[in-house]
């Protein structure tokens, strides 16, 4: 089991420490400090943990590795993927419910989250890291609909090469 210690920057040390198994590889905090969200390669899952006590407070087992996670906090989307499975996961970071799988042409190598406003409208973008490509999806509801020929699995891509 690897811990994970969370500190108070200004006192400058150690005040507990969250112990997780599976060899964890990413985490990621709520922009609120409650959740610690915990990738877990090793045993194929993702952990919601309660930050203040350490309790875990859903599992979800998913194929391909996860190793990579990116949070749209304003979305309420936690993104998950890894190189094991050319897929990624939208999860309710809060109950670990799958709200939707989006398939990629590669296994995933990372992952990051935008939401960009520009005018009157907000854009949500999602950029996957495949094995030879970098993608740009755009939403700017959820969940995503398909508005036209040039969008795949309900998301808008720009890319070099076809995603």
């Amino acid at each position: 089991m690897a811990g994970h210690p969370t500190w108070p920057m200004s006192q400058g040390k150690v005040t507990k420490l969250i112990s997780v198994a599976g060899d964890p590889h990413t985490i990621l905090l709520s922009l609120d400090g409650r959740f610690l969200y915990v990738t877990q390669p090793g045993l194929g899952q993702v952990t919601v943990i309660l930050a203040e006590t350490g309790q875990p407070v859903c599992i979800a087992r998913l194929p391909g590795k996860p190793a990579f996670l990116a949070l749209d906090q304003y979305s309420n989307i936690l993104y998950v993927a890894g190189s094991g499975a050319a897929r990624v996961t939208a999860l309710d970071p809060t109950t670990c419910a799958v709200q939707h799988v989006f398939q990629v042409e590669s296994p995933v190598y990372g992952l990051a989250v935008a939401v960009v406003a520009t005018g009157s409208s907000v854009n949500h973008q999602l950029w996957v890291a495949g094995m030879d490509a970098t993608c740009q999806y755009f939403y700017s509801k959820w969940p995503p609909v398909s508005l036209s020929s040039t969008w795949r699995d309900g998301l808008r891509h720009n890319t070099a090469r076809d995603c």
